[in-house]
C-alpha cells in the first residue's frame, strides 16, 4: 500500500518513511502541498499523512482541495501535528476534510495501530 506523506520537514519526513517501510508500507513523500498536488496527478495513495503547517500551503487548504477534487475526494487525510489541538483546531481540521489527526512522537506499534484505522482493509 502506498502511503502519501506531505511534510515540508525532511527529518519529519524521513522518520515516517523510516516508519512506514518498518511496517510493510510504500512511502511517496511530497515536501508540501503543491508538490503533493503534482503527484496526485500520477497515482492515487491508499491514505495521506499530512502536516498541518508548511509554508507554500496549510494542511487545511490542501485537504479541502483533495476533498473538491472528484478523483481524490476518497483518499483518507490525516493531519499530523505536534501541537497542543483546541477544539477550534479539531474543528478546522473537521470543516476541512480531514479524516482524522495523529499527534507526532509516538512510538512505531503506538503509530501503526493509529494509521490502520484510516486504510482499508489490506
Amino acid at each position: 500500500m502506498r502511503i502519501l506523506v506531505v511534510d515540508d520537514d525532511v527529518l519529519n519526513r524521513d522518520m515516517l518513511e523510516g516508519y512506514l517501510m518498518a511496517i510493510g508500507y510504500d512511502p511517496v513523500l511530497a515536501h508540501g502541498g503543491q508538490q503533493a498536488l503534482k503527484m496526485l496527478e500520477d497515482f492515487t495513495p491508499e491514505l495521506i499523512l499530512l502536516d498541518v503547517r508548511m509554508p507554500d500551503m496549510s494542511g487545511y487548504e490542501f485537504c479541502q482541495i483533495v476533498r473538491n477534487n472528484p478523483t481524490t475526494a476518497h483518499i483518507p487525510v490525516v493531519m499530523m501535528t505536534a501541537l497542543e489541538l483546541t477544539d477550534t483546531d479539531l474543528a478546522t481540521m473537521e470543516q476541512a476534510g480531514a479524516n482524522g489527526v495523529i499527534p507526532r512522537g509516538l512510538k512505531l506499534n503506538e503509530f501503526q495501530a493509529q494509521i490502520q484505522q484510516y486504510l482499508p482493509d489490506a
